[in-house]
């Protein structure tokens, strides 16, 4: 087996999780298919045998010829069952993802076939995790948010409220939870540069609901990691001497959004001006700032609302 350094993703998960399945679902663009990518390429360049099973079409040519044989594209269902269930020897398996092949006919399908679906995708995570527990091995699963249709008004109205993304579940009802590891990834802020996201546990093991897992930054260099939990709980960072705590998570969202917000540069320096930045650790300061940067530069480039008159 190779070394921590070779294989973080999958020595990280292996250290919270062990040899189990784990989902992580969320809103598109958040950066599910990239994590799954990076951990399939660390496991190549390990001299592991991942296998990569594609529903989505989201590998470029490159990726895919460094997989070789270890990937598969299939948005076909019934092709992702008979796979799931005739895995091989890997030491590892992603699949990305579980929810798009059902979600591609759910909303033409009738009842029967829409229960129909549900039961094949709850199969296909059983199978999965039949495998991990036979191979004493990892894998990962895609997955996508239910569909907002049946989220209410009410919740949403709330969200937006308290600056934070929606609790929602993973797709394919209660059957999925048996999963037992299932984080959601949560985008904090989209830029021109960079997608910065949130993975939250939850509906895990020993890891409580709503907990900051890891923070990921996904630009042009690739995907970065900054993991806030470990096998033996929260991380605590190497003093360099008197670091102030900083402000909470929640409350940076709300700082965070309400830069992104601001409609002119007179709006943004007065909610810049308004930060308690005194309150604030030095990374969260260097974040904010980098936040409002990309927001002053996008409001300097943006054209001139000519005055309509009335």
């Amino acid at each position: 087996m190779t070394n921590q350094k070779s294989t973080p993703i999958l020595d990280h998960l292996k250290d919270l999780v062990g040899n189990d399945e784990v989902m992580i679902y969320g809103p598109s663009r958040a950066g599910k298919s990239s994590f799954a990518r990076q951990l399939a390429l660390e496991c190549m360049d390990a001299g592991l045998k991942p296998y990569y099973l594609d529903t989505e079409g989201n590998l470029d040519e490159e990726d895919k010829g460094k997989l070789g044989s270890c990937y598969k594209y299939t948005p076909d269902l019934e092709e992702v069952v008979a796979i799931a269930k005739k895995l091989g020897k890997y030491d590892a398996v992603i699949l990305d993802s579980v929810g798009l092949p059902v979600l591609g006919a759910y909303a033409a399908a009738n009842m029967k076939e829409r229960g129909e679906m549900m039961l094949k995708l709850h199969g296909i995570l059983s199978d999965i995790k039949l495998w991990c527990y036979r191979n004493k091995a990892f894998a990962l699963v895609v997955n996508q948010d239910k569909s907002e249709m049946s989220v209410t008004e009410t919740e949403k109205r709330s969200a937006k409220k308290e600056r934070r993304g929606l609790d929602i579940d993973p797709f394919g009802g209660k059957g999925v939870y048996f999963v037992k590891e299932i984080f959601r990834l949560v985008p904090l802020a989209f830029t021109k540069d960079h997608t910065r996201s949130l993975l939250v546990a939850h509906d895990c093991r020993k890891i409580g609901r709503g907990t900051n897992v890891a923070e990921i930054v996904l630009n042009q260099k690739g995907l970065s990691i900054d993991w806030k939990i470990g096998p033996k709980g929260p991380k605590k960072e190497a003093l360099t001497g008197i670091e102030k705590p900083g402000i909470s998570e929640n409350a940076m969202l709300d700082l965070e959004t309400m830069i992104q917000d601001s409609r002119s540069e007179e709006e943004l320096e007065k909610v810049w001006s308004d930060i308690p930045k005194d309150k604030l650790s030095k990374k969260q300061h260097d974040r904010l700032a980098e936040i409002g940067a990309a927001q002053r530069k996008a409001l300097k480039e943006q054209p001139a609302q000519k005055e309509i008159p009335f």
